[in-house]
């Protein structure tokens, strides 16, 4: 069964319910149940009542951008060619793209393809999934990809952390078919 956990600094009276129980971990204490003992940790949901409006309310904004830029067709013109992508973004993206056998089911085939579109955007990646190819759309002007671009340009291992951020709802849950 999954654990609960909330980090540290997170107060368990606002985020848990009456008969809810959550272990408060530090980072390096999450890491390591996390990624050597692959126990599975879940935040709680802060009970109904409880949680302010603005939290409801930018909760859902999230996940209706993920829910529309997962419907609209990507448009190619807008997707940057290999050739002007610098040598650290496709360090990250080719280094994204060998990550994935480790953390999707072995019946997500075919593996889903990394590329960049200029620009911002709320969101720092999105999913496009189209007949003949999944594809992971990083923002290149968001500041979480250029972190990331920097991350992996220091050191390769960050590769993991990195698509830990940016393939949000595809690492537990394979891909939504």
């Amino acid at each position: 069964h999954p654990v609960y956990a909330l980090p540290l600094d997170r107060d368990p009276a606002r985020m848990l319910g009456r008969h809810q129980a959550a272990l408060l971990l530090t980072a390096a204490q999450r890491d390591f149940l996390l990624n050597h003992l692959g126990l599975p940790l879940l935040e709680p949901a802060p009970p109904r009542g409880e949680r302010k409006l603005a939290e409801v309310l930018r909760e859902r904004v999230r996940m209706a951008g993920e829910w529309i830029a997962v419907r609209l067709p990507p448009r190619r013109r807008r997707l940057l060619a290999e050739e002007r992508l610098s040598e650290d973004e496709r360090r990250l993206c080719r280094g994204l793209e060998r990550e994935w056998p480790h953390f999707l089911p072995a019946a997500a085939q075919p593996l889903p393809r990394v590329v960049m579109s200029p620009g911002r955007g709320l969101l720092a990646a999105h999913w496009h999934e189209g007949s003949d190819e999944t594809l992971l759309i990083l923002r290149r002007r968001h500041p979480l990809v250029r972190a990331a671009v920097r991350g992996v340009a220091a050191e390769r291992g960050n590769v993991e952390l990195a698509l830990a951020a940016l393939a949000p709802g595809r690492l537990l849950t394979g891909p939504r078919r």
